[in-house]
C-alpha cells in the first residue's frame, strides 16, 4: 500500500510535468501526421501553431509555478492560469488533433492519410495526404478534399507508384511516383477486367478557378495497379459540367458524357474501343507512344 500511495503523491506533485511530456509527444505525432506547409496553403496549419502558442504557453506558466517558492500568494495565483492553460491544450488537442484513416509503407516512403476538423470551422471535416519521402526530413503534405473518404493506399512496386483510392465511391483520386496524377472524383467505369478513370489537369489557374480543365482517360487493373494514360483526352471549358464514364459492352468501349450545368442534358464526348471517336470539340485521340 506504501509503494501505491507513494507513486500517487508522486504523480500529484510532478502532474503539470507529466502532462507537458505527453502533450510534447502529442505535437510530435500531431507533425508527423500534419507537418507544417508553408509554400502554399495548408489548413492544419493554423491548428498546430495555435497549439503550440498554447503548449509555449502552458510552459511558461508551469515554469514561473515552479520559480515562485518564496511567496505562496504569488504561488497560488499561478496555478490559476496554469491550470486554464492545461484544460485548454486539452479541448485544443481533443478538437483538433487529425485521426489516422490510412497508413502504409511503399517504395520506400512513408504514407499518412488523416482526417480532421478546419481550424476555426469545426462544422466540416477535411482529409490530409502527407507522405515523408527516403532521405532527411523530406515530405510532402497537402490537402485532399472535404469529407470525401475514406481512403486507402495500393502499393504498386513494380511501376514504383502509389494509388490512392476513395472507398466509397471506388474511385482512383491520386497517383503518387514519377508523374503524379490527379483524378476526376467520381467519373469512373469498369470494362474488361479494367477500371478506368479521369486524369485531370488545371489550365490557366485563375485566384477561385481553372479557366479549363483538360482530362486524360487512364485505364488500371481491377486491384488499381499498373495505371496507364490511354491515347484519348478532353478539354473541358464550362468547369461546372459534370463528366460520366459509362461502359458500352455492345460496342466494347468506354464512352465519356458531358452533363450540362444549366439544362442537365448529357452529351457524348467520345468512345475508346478498337475504334476510338471524338463526337465533341475539346476531344483528341493522341498519337499512340
Amino acid at each position: 500500500m506504501n509503494k501505491i500511495s507513494n507513486f500517487f503523491k508522486w504523480m500529484i506533485k510532478y502532474f503539470y510535468w507529466l502532462s507537458l511530456v505527453v502533450f510534447a509527444a502529442i505535437y510530435i505525432r500531431w507533425f508527423q501526421l500534419t507537418p507544417l506547409v508553408f509554400e502554399y496553403y495548408n489548413d492544419p496549419n493554423g491548428a498546430y501553431i495555435f497549439g503550440l502558442i498554447l503548449l509555449s504557453l502552458y510552459s511558461a506558466s508551469m515554469f514561473a509555478l515552479k520559480l515562485s517558492t518564496k511567496s505562496k500568494l504569488l504561488r497560488g495565483l499561478l496555478y490559476i492560469p496554469t491550470t486554464l492553460f492545461f484544460i485548454w491544450n486539452i479541448s485544443h488537442t481533443t478538437a483538433f488533433f487529425p485521426s489516422l484513416e490510412f497508413t502504409t509503407r511503399c517504395n520506400g516512403n512513408k504514407y499518412y492519410i488523416a482526417w480532421m476538423h478546419p481550424f476555426g470551422d469545426y462544422q466540416w471535416t477535411f482529409d490530409e495526404v502527407t507522405i515523408w519521402r527516403k532521405g532527411f526530413f523530406k515530405y510532402d503534405s497537402f490537402f485532399f478534399g472535404y469529407s470525401g473518404g475514406p481512403y486507402r493506399i495500393v502499393c504498386d512496386e513494380q511501376n514504383k507508384t502509389a494509388n490512392i483510392v476513395n472507398d466509397s465511391s471506388d474511385v482512383l483520386a491520386y497517383i503518387d511516383g514519377e508523374n503524379p496524377q490527379v483524378f476526376d472524383d467520381f467519373a469512373t467505369a469498369t470494362l474488361n477486367n479494367h477500371h478506368y478513370f479521369l486524369a485531370r489537369k488545371c489550365n490557366n489557374w485563375t485566384p477561385s478557378t481553372c479557366e479549363s480543365l483538360t482530362f486524360t482517360l487512364y485505364a488500371c487493373t481491377l486491384e488499381y495497379k499498373s495505371c496507364h494514360p490511354l491515347p484519348i483526352q478532353y478539354t473541358q471549358l464550362d468547369t461546372r459540367n459534370f463528366l460520366h464514364l459509362e461502359p458500352d459492352n455492345v460496342n466494347n468501349e468506354v464512352r465519356l458524357y458531358e452533363e450540362l450545368f444549366e439544362t442537365d442534358e448529357k452529351i457524348l464526348i467520345f468512345g475508346f474501343g478498337q475504334n476510338s471517336q471524338c463526337y465533341a470539340m475539346g476531344c483528341e485521340i493522341l498519337e499512340q507512344k
